[in-house]
């Protein structure tokens, strides 16, 4: 989660944020002054719910910035989203937008957003737009500060039982709203599509009505929970049961790997929130948690070397991480941080990356690690490295050994929990494991070689 908020964007070319990413919370861009930019904003990738808009809606909002003289003010790319719904019926955005812009929104996605303006500021109506239907509201929640607000905007709130009271407040309205609208509309999704006169106007029907109201007060909560574990976190001394309580109320998975984090070296309660992120969301990439549990068992097998000491690691360890640091997923921060952290194959003298706040997962990998120790290279050996195919499986997996000058090899199976599931000594280089009995998800396959370290390859059953 994040917002951005009170600065000024300005330049004769370029872009003032691009928005690459894959969370779908309430984030913001507020309070800003963008000026002087090819695109102010950009958002790419996925950064809202579209698929299933019946559902409270959340994703990225642009609130109460100011846009002047940009050939694009705010653009969402190919395949890109944002939060379906910018602003409600009753609660403008507050954007506002100069004559000198040549366009005002733009969407390259091929599905409508839903952008609502402040009738009475003449500045806050966009006049050039694509795949946005443009309505009006009778107000905005800006509070009259619009753009760059300079150091009076900071003067905020620092009072968390304040901030508890307010939170609640909004709480009960929400289950009150949500008992509502089950009750009359149960579960039969808006037609967004068919809810517009002649493609242009909204019909803004009952249900609509009370659906924006829901989303309204949802981001309400949010934004509270938001400016809470900002007080929290810079606070003098963190108080991890209140920052978890409100990363909890969030109720993203965002936030459930931020609550996994922050158990640090607590393995046993790190590894419980991991396999709840498994359990709780259906739509979780099982490959994506995989990469993180990967990034996080070096992370913290790497630093248990003493600070003077140096280490050698696989080429293959780092072509691992390579690979995870280019793509978008929450794993690729870390790998990246492991990638700066090694010079010329070595770990460099290790500072922590994290401080504890910010570990919060040690899969089954570390577990089955030597004394809990990176891997190091074996003098005047070839590595050994170690291949799963096909991965995912819905079936059966071919292990293939290469370089393993030995004749005994001990083939071992983990869930995420470190539980062992499969164990066989086998002699052969290729080797055919029968998965079909394991329940779906993410598995630690081990590879224990005589004279040689573990070697630990993830593998995904569904």
């Amino acid at each position: 989660m994040y917002k951005v908020e009170n600065n000024t964007f300005s330049g004769s070319a370029g872009t003032g944020i691009d928005i690459i990413g894959k969370t779908t919370a309430n984030n913001q861009i507020k309070n800003n002054n963008f000026q002087n930019l090819c695109i102010a904003c950009n958002a790419e990738k996925n950064n809202g719910i579209l698929s299933n808009r019946e559902d409270i809606a959340t994703g990225l909002l642009f609130l109460c910035n100011n846009y002047s003289n940009n050939a694009t003010d705010i653009r969402v790319g190919n395949q890109g989203t944002i939060h379906f719904l910018q602003g409600t019926s009753n609660t403008g955005t507050g954007n506002s937008f100069d004559t000198m812009s040549i366009t005002n929104l733009m969407a390259d996605y091929p599905i409508w957003f839903l952008y609502y303006y402040n009738k009475n500021i003449v500045t806050h109506k966009p006049l050039t737009f694509s795949q946005f239907h443009i309505e009006d509201a009778l107000r905005d929640g800006c509070s009259g500060l619009y753009g760059y607000v300079g150091d009076s905007y900071y003067d905020m709130r620092v009072n968390i039982d304040e901030m508890e009271n307010e939170y609640q407040s909004k709480w009960l309205a929400f289950e009150g709203q949500k008992m509502e609208y089950e009750a009359i509309y149960g579960n039969n999704p808006i037609d967004w599509d068919n809810c517009y006169n002649n493609g242009n106007t909204l019909i803004l029907t009952p249900q609509i009505s009370a659906y924006m109201q829901l989303v309204k007060t949802k981001i309400t909560m949010d934004n509270i929970c938001t400016d809470a574990i900002h007080i929290i976190k810079n606070s003098n001394e963190l108080v991890l049961t209140d920052y978890r309580i409100w990363l909890s109320r969030l109720n993203s998975i965002d936030a459930d790997y931020l609550i996994a984090k922050s158990y640090g070296n607590d393995i046993n309660e790190a590894l419980n929130a991991l396999n709840d992120i498994f359990n709780k969301y259906s739509f979780v990439n099982m490959t994506n948690l995989g990469n993180y549990g990967y990034c996080l068992s070096l992370e913290v097998q790497w630093a248990g070397q003493s600070e003077d000491s140096t280490f050698e690691i696989a080429q293959t360890t780092i072509d691992s991480l390579s690979n995870i640091a280019l793509t978008k997923a929450p794993a690729a921060l870390l790998a990246t941080a492991l990638l700066e952290n090694i010079d010329e194959n070595r770990v460099k003298p290790w500072q922590r990356l994290l401080d504890n706040r910010c570990i919060w997962a040690t899969p089954a990998a570390y577990a089955l690690s030597p004394n809990n120790t990176a891997r190091k290279s074996v003098d005047n050996q070839q590595d050994i490295n170690i291949s799963l195919t096909p991965n995912p499986t819905d079936n059966q997996v071919k292990l293939q050994i290469e370089n393993a000058q030995t004749d005994m090899i001990q083939v071992e199976i983990h869930d995420v929990l470190g539980k062992l599931l499969y164990s066989k000594q086998i002699k052969e280089n290729t080797y055919v494991i029968d998965m079909s009995q394991f329940v779906n998800g993410i598995y630690f396959v081990s590879c224990k070689v005589a004279n040689h370290s573990t070697i630990v390859k993830k593998v995904v059953k569904q």
